[in-house]
């Protein structure tokens, strides 16, 4: 029995709220890792999240208006939501401290949201705890691996590491949250089907911040953007003629065990555990250019292998 009708406005905010911290917590609280004195209050929290939540809405919309279900789509619809919020609304796509555009293009938007936050953090770890307990173990491990590695380098960045027990309430605390939205799933029931006026609205909402605040800031600059969601329209078009299977939040209300559920907390065990490592071996290591250097480049090819799987499919992708 699910808790609310699956085709009302309030289960496709819960939804949309439920998914938005997902992806907030990785694009956020892994990103900074820890508490940051005076800047991570409860207030900026809750505002983080819901600024995540509606970029979040749309990117659902897009998944079930393009019956988005493989990989490769879902990576362009993480395109668009790192985009949305690094371009539109943050505005780093356009340069970021000691990254040039068009570099910037991949960092952040395809290298951290498309592919940790959307595909790897969200569509792959679902897949995990629909199918078994030890992939889901598996998965949430080597993103806490990553999580953990990630952390070492603030040290780097005229950050004063905070202690172990911090770290680990920080990681544990936002961990357990990302179980209850993710266990919330079974009672917000599969259906998205967001009306024609909720889809004006947050066009509108889009539209607005780009045309007062993005534009004026970058000038010419800025049409970037409408040429990069123009591409990842045609190619989501493309994946709706295409695909035969119904959309990814089709499976979102499937029971998962409270077993499955508390193996994500093999994320903050192993990133704390690395944490503790570094910290009491004195570690002090550049591992953000690692990273960097790794997923930067792996963004736009990502990107690339993506719109080429979709764009010469036939049948299933």
């Amino acid at each position: 029995m699910k808790l609310l009708q699956a085709h009302g406005f309030l289960s496709r905010l819960l939804l949309a709220l439920a998914t938005g911290y997902i992806w907030f917590f990785y694009s956020e609280r892994v990103f900074w890792s820890f508490w940051r004195v005076g800047e991570d209050t409860p207030f900026f929290f809750l505002l983080g999240w819901l600024l995540y939540s509606v970029a979040t809405y749309i990117c659902l919309i897009l998944i079930q208006e393009f019956r988005v279900r493989s990989v490769w789509a879902m990576f362009l619809v993480g395109a668009f939501f790192g985009w949305l919020i690094e371009g539109v609304f943050v505005m780093t796509l356009f340069g970021a401290e000691g990254i040039p555009f068009p570099l910037t293009v991949s960092w952040t938007g395809l290298a951290w949201h498309a592919l940790i936050s959307v595909v790897l953090g969200w569509y792959v770890l679902q897949q995990a705890l629909l199918h078994s307990l030890t992939r889901t173990a598996w998965v949430s491990a080597l993103l806490g691996l990553f999580w953990g590695v990630w952390s070492i380098f603030w040290s780097l960045d005229n950050v004063e590491m905070v202690s172990v027990e911090a770290y680990a309430l920080h990681a544990f605390l936002i961990t357990g949250i990302f179980i209850c939205m993710q266990r919330a799933y079974a009672r917000l029931g599969a259906q998205f089907s967001a009306t024609r006026l909720e889809k004006i609205f947050l066009g509108l909402l889009v539209l607005a911040w780009f045309g007062f605040i993005t534009v004026p800031a970058f000038g010419l600059l800025a049409i970037v953007l409408p040429v990069l969601f123009g591409v990842l329209y045609l190619a989501l078009r493309k994946n709706k003629k295409t695909e035969t299977r119904q959309n990814f939040l089709s499976v979102l209300d499937t029971p998962v065990s409270y077993g499955r559920s508390f193996a994500v907390l093999f994320m903050p065990l192993i990133a704390t555990g690395i944490y503790a490592l570094a910290q009491g071996l004195g570690l002090v290591l550049p591992t953000n250019f690692v990273i960097l250097g790794v997923t930067l480049p792996s963004g736009f090819v990502l990107l690339g292998v993506s719109l080429w799987k979709v764009f010469r499919a036939k049948g299933i992708v």
